[in-house]
Parts: C-alpha cells; structure tokens; sequence
C-alpha cells in the first residue's frame, strides 16, 4: 500500500464509493458515518478480484475509481464517509489494509457532505486500483460493458458471486437516492444478455 498525503493524526475519514457503502463491517465503530461525495473521479468496473468476487483463474470485477473525463469533470461521485478517533486507526487501517489488498493503493481526497456542502476533510482516505498492477483492466475491449457485464454474469468468490455485489451497490445507491450511470448501464446489459431476471429472484431471497 502507498500514501500520498499523510491523514490528520485526530481523525481518519475513510471514503466508501463500493462494498463499503452496504458492508463496511470494520473491527471498530465509527464515531460517525454519513452520505458524500468526491470530485474529479468516477467508478468504473475496471479492476479484476481474485479475492473476493472472483478466484485466480476466473478474475470477476469490481470497482475502482478512476479520475474523470473532461466532459464528467462536472460530476460528483457519492458515497459514504466514515470517521475513526485517533485509537482506532491502527486497527481499521490494518482490516482495510488486507480487505483492498488485491491491487488496491492508498489514496487521500477531499470530500464534502452530501447534504450541506461542506468539506469534511481535504484527506479522506479511500482506496483505489494501482494502475501498474496486473489486477487494472488496461484493454479498452475488455473494459467495454458487454465485456464487464459478460465477466460478472458468471464470476463467483470467496465472497459471493459477482452479480449479488453489483445488486447491493444499486440498491445501497439508490436509498441514498444516488443513481450511478455506470453501474447502471452495466446491469442494463446483465438484464437483456445475460437474463438478469434469475438473479433478481435469488437476490430477493
């Protein structure tokens, strides 16, 4: 893991924009948790999991977030910010540490409340792909959607199956009343090639 900017040595935000919006679980309760958002970065399914949604020799797909295109750099990423005292970083830095472990790097961004506008902390920890690593998807044809959505229809790990991972984020997103195009598009093409519709059934239940 890399750091570019060191967190405030009081209180460490950490940036959810994935898993960590609907599974958090870390070792020590946040002392506080709320809706946010970042600027200049977008989510792409552009990173391959081995660990959790995937295995070795079938990679699925999950997020990672990737600085914006001159005609996104307007739009906001939402997600969740969750604040630790001073004692517990070391403990919430050490279960992250080994949750992104999967060609994942340590980055620090400003983000703001989503609700008032303001800035919560200029170095809000979150992390994202290493673009060096052999986990970043570089092909642009394997980064197309019918290329990501034919990988997650199929792909199963450690934690669950690709699908229930896209699945969750939508409905966590959407009780934050947040809509991401992406993510949506993707499903899109999960519903119409990949008969979304059993995965719904299964994911209700």
């Amino acid at each position: 893991m890399n750091d570019t900017i060191s967190p405030s040595p009081s209180t460490l935000w950490v940036f959810g924009f994935g898993s960590l919006i609907w599974k958090p679980d870390f070792p020590e309760p946040p002392i506080d948790a709320r809706d946010c958002y970042t600027r200049g970065w977008v989510r792409r399914f552009w990173q391959a999991s081995t660990d959790h949604r995937g295995t070795p020799e079938a990679p699925g797909r999950v997020l990672t977030l990737v600085q914006a295109d001159a005609d996104e750099s307007t739009a906001l990423c939402r997600g969740r910010a969750y604040g630790f005292r001073s004692a517990q970083v070391q403990a919430v830095l050490a279960y992250l540490d080994v949750r992104e472990q999967d060609g994942y790097v340590r980055r620090y961004i400003p983000i703001w409340d989503a609700h008032d506008d303001t800035l919560i902390t200029a170095h809000a920890l979150v992390y994202v792909a290493d673009e060096r690593s052999e986990r970043f998807v570089k092909d642009e044809q394997q980064r197309r959607l019918e290329c990501i959505a034919a990988v997650i229809a199929t792909a199963r790990g450690p934690s669950g199956d690709n699908v229930t991972y896209v699945l969750r984020l939508q409905q966590a997103l959407r009780e934050m009343q947040v809509t991401d195009a992406h993510i949506e598009q993707v499903i899109e093409r999960l519903r119409h090639a990949h008969h979304l519709a059993l995965y719904d059934s299964h994911f209700r239940a």
